[in-house]
């Protein structure tokens, strides 16, 4: 899995170490580990690198250009982190920045405790709570496999910076476009990026919002 893992991120165009490569492989292992438990995801062996750890550091270089117009003090929230996705390869690589995993079940809170220690992830924080009644503030808002970008909008916007952004990590370009079209009045900018996740055939794509238009309902 070591040769499929460098390959992946080759490709990516991602610049890597052997400290970074073997805590991506360990976490892989934590997570087969606690999939015969828990169920944490569906995947094993291999499927784990290319459906989940390659598909989160797709957007690592998007996040890169973020950070730089927002400068070095900006944090990240994973919503719905659940077996860790994308927070915890995107705090392996990004290990400056302040990473917030948000998950409200218990197991899977406890799953990414232990692989917080594990990794000896130092900037990452695991916060066990719903979105709905999150406290702070952060400066980008990343989630897959969460919910429709508009139904959850009155929470993202209570919860992200003055000036901040939401990556959502999406499918198919034509569920992307008919849920644009849903929050195009609440976000100034909107953009989908196609990304090609290595080793993966289904199609991907990224919804990068900005730019608050409106507030919905009692987001203060």
């Amino acid at each position: 899995m070591e040769h499929l893992l460098e390959e992946g991120l080759e490709r990516l165009t991602i610049e890597y170490s052997y400290t970074k490569i073997e805590k991506l492989l360990e976490f892989a292992e934590e997570i087969e580990r606690w999939n015969k438990r828990f169920n944490l995801v569906r995947a094993e062996g291999k499927e784990i690198i290319t459906k989940h750890i390659l598909d989160s550091l797709s957007v690592l270089h998007v996040i890169d250009e973020i950070k730089e117009e927002l400068g070095e003090d900006a944090s990240i929230l994973d919503v719905g982190s659940g077996a860790g996705f994308p927070g915890i390869p995107l705090a392996v690589f990004l290990d400056n920045t302040r990473v917030f995993l948000l998950e409200r079940s218990e197991k899977k809170v406890s799953f990414l405790k232990n692989a917080m220690l594990l990794l000896e992830l130092k900037n990452t924080r695991v916060i066990k709570n719903d979105l709905k009644n999150l406290k702070g503030r952060y400066s980008i808002i990343c989630f897959r496999a969460f919910s429709k970008i508009g139904n959850s909008a009155k929470y993202l916007i209570r919860v992200m910076q003055p000036g901040g952004y939401i990556v959502a990590f999406k499918g198919k370009y034509e569920s992307v476009v008919d849920e644009i079209t849903l929050i195009d009045d609440i976000f100034m900018y909107n953009e989908v990026l196609q990304v090609n996740v290595p080793f993966l055939n289904s199609e991907r794509h990224i919804v990068v919002s900005t730019g608050l238009l409106k507030r919905i309902g009692n987001c203060e």
